[in-house]
């Protein structure tokens, strides 16, 4: 984690090595009722994910946007608002019976959602405020992260579609960016650790391959 910097992540390394990634707030925020996060093991991941839950205490912080839990909590919300279907989704059996890990997923981006528009009536949310929201997330330096809340805005509006919540889609085929290709290089020692348990389990192919890769 050295290379970048985001407040509040932070990386605890396992025996082998790797990383497990939380949001970890302070002291102060703690005392407030902020929760660690259990991010992804993948780093640049886990970096996306802490920026968008700092955008959320950005939110917050200037009185725009939920507190901690607020976003989530059955609090009364305006029938027709952006919140409601948000509502709705989290408490329908299709969000329910998603993984442990993809609800946490889901629920952070419904979040950001909610801290931008969940005062807006949902009928009135176009294309362009959409296309907008975008941009702003991407501005916040993680374009995996700007097209994960995109998915899953498609995703709550055809929810909200789906029961007459909304006449249209404003978040159909949002033209997401494509994210480069990401490209790990092996050290020798990996390789020739792959070498050797390749010619323990009698598969010399698999080394020839991997040595001429």
């Amino acid at each position: 984690m050295s290379r970048v910097t985001v407040p509040y992540l932070v990386a605890k390394r396992r025996a082998d090595g790797t990383a497990r990634h939380y949001w970890q707030p302070s002291a102060k925020l703690a005392a407030a009722g902020w929760r660690p996060l259990k991010l992804s093991d993948d780093e640049g991941t886990a970096i996306g994910e802490a920026r968008a839950q700092n955008e959320v205490l950005r939110r917050w912080r200037a009185g725009q946007g939920p507190g901690p839990g607020e976003a989530s909590a059955g609090k009364a919300v305006a029938a027709g608002s952006v919140a409601a279907p948000i509502r709705g989704y989290r408490a329908s059996g299709r969000f329910k019976r998603l993984a442990p890990k993809t609800r946490t997923d889901y629920g952070r981006c419904l979040d950001l959602i909610e801290a931008w528009a969940g005062e807006e009536a949902a009928r009135k949310i176009s294309r362009g405020m959409v296309q907008d929201f975008y941009e702003q997330l991407q501005g916040s330096g993680h374009l995996a992260q700007a097209n994960a809340v995109l998915r899953v805005t498609r995703i709550l509006f055809e929810y909200g579609r789906n029961r007459d919540l909304v006449a249209a889609n404003p978040a159909e085929k949002p033209g997401l960016r494509s994210t480069a290709p990401r490209l790990r290089v092996w050290s020798d020692a990996e390789i020739a650790a792959v070498v050797a348990a390749a010619d323990v389990l009698d598969l010399p192919s698999i080394g020839d391959a991997v040595l001429l890769a």
